[in-house]
């Protein structure tokens, strides 16, 4: 312990001198700087002794100079201008013409009567079965030759109707032609009726010559016939 005592002691001595002598040599450096500082640096007037300021004169500012306010006139809008409105006048549609019927005076066809009768029959005992005729006649009063469009209907016992059109039947001028329709089957069994009850026959249009040999065809709307079957024999 004494021996470290000794050693601390050494030490603190030895750090003492080498501190003082440091110390006064940074404080020779220090001065010697001071020193030189203040020999570069010129003196500096103290502020009592300061050259007095020159006064400054401003020059008064000029009045401030406003243009004159430029007046602008506007012209009126012109009032606008409307074209007047264009009034279109549509005529009435003329009513359709027809044509009248090229119908030459007394040209008409007559009905002069139909008949019916049986062209077969084979009689059973509850009635029978067979064909029969159906017949209309027309009677031409003009001075020509007339030549008929018929429409001719079969109606059977349900009322199922058939319809076939009859092209140029020929009736002699001032004469008189009878229409036959045949294959009119129909079968009776005891009261019952099966087939054809009835034919009717309507003329629908009509070809002939005028006074002067032009042709003429027109339509008409009859005469139209209607022919029964015949009784059961």
């Amino acid at each position: 312990m004494v021996e470290y005592a000794l050693l601390v002691g050494l030490i603190a001595i030895v750090s003492l001198v080498a501190v003082n002598s440091v110390g006064a040599a940074t404080d020779q450096r220090f001065d010697t700087v001071a020193i030189g500082l203040s020999a570069d640096s010129p003196s500096t007037p103290a502020d009592d002794e300061s050259t007095p300021s020159s006064p400054t004169t401003t020059a008064p500012a000029a009045p401030p100079t406003t243009a004159a306010a430029t007046t602008t006139t506007t012209a009126p809008a012109a009032p606008p201008t409307t074209a007047p409105a264009t009034t279109t006048t549509t005529a009435p549609a003329a009513p359709p013409t027809t044509a009248p019927a090229p119908v030459v005076p007394g040209s008409t066809v007559g009905n002069t009567g139909s008949t019916s009768s049986y062209y077969w029959w084979n009689t059973t005992k509850g009635g029978g079965e067979g064909a029969w005729k159906a017949s209309a006649s027309y009677h031409n009063e003009w001075i020509r030759h007339q030549y008929l469009t018929l429409e001719v209907t079969r109606t059977d016992e349900n009322g199922k109707v058939t319809t076939t059109q009859v092209n140029d039947f020929y009736v002699p001028a001032g004469g008189r032609t009878t229409f036959e329709l045949w294959d009119n089957t129909m079968s009776v069994n005891n009261s019952t009726v099966k087939g054809v009850v009835s034919v009717t026959v309507k003329v629908t249009a009509i070809r002939t010559s005028d006074e002067k040999w032009q042709t003429v065809s027109y339509t008409t709307d009859g005469p139209t016939t209607v022919v029964k079957a015949p009784s059961t024999p």
